[in-house]
């Protein structure tokens, strides 16, 4: 059996990784609706963080299970975000940040998909 956090430690990377994502996502568009929903996602994600933090013993399991749940939900939100940015990035450099991005959240949604569904 695996240690009762183990899945909080993989969300909690998981959703770190993605907090950088949504302050790097914002040099990539101008376009207010996207920055304030990025903004949005950046609150989610550190909130989901700081309950993810905290969560790692076995009386804590709701606690921990709810944190996995709002990092699911923020996650797939900065997933449509980013690539709902395609259409503004102008030029080779931002088109590359954005591949880069596109590849951290789906790789990051992915990881919160297998930590939901792993029992």
């Amino acid at each position: 059996m695996t240690l009762p956090f183990s899945k909080r430690t993989t969300a909690a990377t998981t959703v770190f990784a993605c907090i950088s994502a949504t302050t790097q996502a914002h040099f990539l568009t101008h376009d207010q609706s996207l920055l304030a929903a990025l903004g949005n996602e950046y609150y989610q994600l550190q909130r989901a963080y700081r309950m993810l933090l905290h969560q790692d013993t076995f009386n804590q399991l709701e606690q921990r299970d709810y944190g996995i749940a709002a990092a699911q939900t923020a996650i797939s939100e900065l997933n449509a975000t980013v690539m709902a940015i395609a259409p503004f990035v102008v030029g080779s450099y931002e088109a590359g940040a954005l591949s880069r991005l596109q590849i951290l959240v789906a790789n990051a949604l992915a990881s919160i998909n297998n930590v939901v569904s792993a029992e």
